[in-house]
């Protein structure tokens, strides 16, 4: 009998919880120690800051990350060892210590803030991989700090649960979604975030930003629709675009209620 090859990103999130021994037994004063010498958020070009997670992508659909699909996250600094072991350890201090994480976050946002590299607190919360429900009491203890969260997934269910607690949300999706997902995230009234595979992949109405995939370099063909993000048309007309862009240029995705 012939096994079916994983889906890429089961086999990646293996890779990361691989890791959470590093960290499953230290207690608060050990994690304390631990973080005066790194940080919990992950450096991106885009936003300056974000939160990189494990890989629980069970919604993944088959442009994204099924057995052939493709995601950006899979390829670069962000397919090594280091960052599998950073994502565990979020995921490891984000279920055992939600108050010691959003202590070290909203700290971490603020001296951005006061760096001048964001004009206020806030938080991409999906920076990589996805969030499950066992992160979000360590999201509330963000917010609670006054730290706006924003960011996308493909769970609608967690996607009501981050509106709960005040983070704007934006439901990612793409034409292998499955059938009637994109109606019910319209039906709630969730802004769409939608990857465009080409040209003639136009998004649907409710579209709030529209991203065309790109596997290889720069992007090489854009959708003609007003919801393109600003960064990836700039990539795409000048083969370049500003850092942080989604701070200091266009916040579009940032407060979506």
């Amino acid at each position: 009998m012939i096994s079916e090859p994983k889906a890429r990103w089961r086999l990646r999130l293996e890779k990361e919880l691989a890791f959470r021994r590093d960290f499953e037994n230290l207690d608060e004063n050990s994690w304390r120690n631990l973080l005066k010498g790194r940080r919990v958020t992950s450096s991106n070009y885009d936003t300056v800051l974000s939160l990189d997670w494990p890989h629980f992508c069970t919604n993944a659909t088959a442009a994204c990350g099924g057995p052939q699909g493709w995601c950006y996250t899979f390829q670069g600094n962000q397919a090594g060892k280091l960052h599998n072991r950073h994502a565990a350890m979020v995921d490891v201090l984000a279920r055992n210590f939600p108050g010691v994480f959003g202590e070290y976050v909203a700290d971490e946002v603020r001296t951005v803030v006061r760096e001048g590299q964001i004009p206020y607190p806030n938080l991409r919360y999906s920076g990589s991989g996805e969030l499950v429900e066992a992160y979000l009491p360590a999201l509330q203890e963000i917010r609670n700090r006054g730290v706006l969260l924003w960011g996308f997934t493909r769970n609608l269910r967690l996607a009501q649960e981050l509106r709960k607690l005040g983070a704007s949300v934006i439901i990612s999706c793409d034409k292998t979604s499955p059938p009637g997902f994109i109606e019910q995230a319209a039906e709630e009234r969730f802004p769409l975030a939608y990857s465009s595979s080409g040209v003639e992949d136009r998004p649907p109405l409710g579209t709030l930003v529209t991203f065309p995939v790109h596997r290889v370099g720069r992007v090489r063909e854009v959708v003609d629709s007003p919801t393109v993000c600003p960064k990836v048309l700039a990539d795409f007309l000048d083969d370049c675009r500003p850092k942080a862009s989604c701070q200091l240029i266009c916040q579009r995705c940032h407060k979506t209620d």
